[in-house]
């Protein structure tokens, strides 16, 4: 058995074993904070991988690790620190950036990109979606729907292509 203190032990539950990104309950403490008076503007996004949740089924659970890790790697190189990362889901990334919305949508648009993958084996397929804060959004869920909205805007007409390769 392992000694750690409770703190060690919520820290490790905050954190995605795969990803290294941080859970969905640390995201809403973020855009909590995020969206607290006085505090500056920010961009909230979301990454859909749409395929990934099908190369689990053909490929199991091992080699999906391994794909969302390998992507999760991409993904952090690619937005860089400031930003925050998350992942809430198997096929689903987020990030809360402090940075002008023109910029953000750059380096989202960057990321939405450097995600997609189409090899032998798998073929995935990113779509994004933000939310302006807190012009858009007054608290956390409202920030979540409103980008996750977008995100559903452009997901759909393209689900029925993303799957594995045979």
């Amino acid at each position: 058995m392992h000694n750690l203190h409770p703190t060690q032990i919520d820290g490790l539950a905050a954190v995605d074993p795969i990803t290294g990104f941080r859970n969905r309950e640390a995201l809403m403490e973020d855009l909590a904070a995020a969206l607290a008076p006085g505090r500056g503007a920010c961009v909230l996004a979301v990454f859909d991988l749409a395929g990934a949740a099908e190369y689990r089924r053909v490929y199991g659970y091992l080699a999906s690790d391994t794909l969302i890790a390998r992507l999760a790697s991409v993904f952090a190189e690619v937005m860089a620190a400031p930003a925050r990362l998350y992942r809430s889901r198997e096929d689903e990334f987020w990030a809360l950036l402090d940075w002008p919305a023109d910029s953000a949508r750059a380096l989202v648009d960057a990321a939405t990109a450097a995600l997609r993958r189409s090899g032998a084996e798998a073929h995935v397929i990113a779509t994004s979606g933000i939310a302006l804060l807190p012009a858009e959004a007054g608290d956390p869920m409202e920030a979540l729907r409103v980008a996750d909205s977008r995100l559903g805007a452009v997901r759909r007409p393209r689900e029925r292509r993303a799957s594995p390769r045979p």
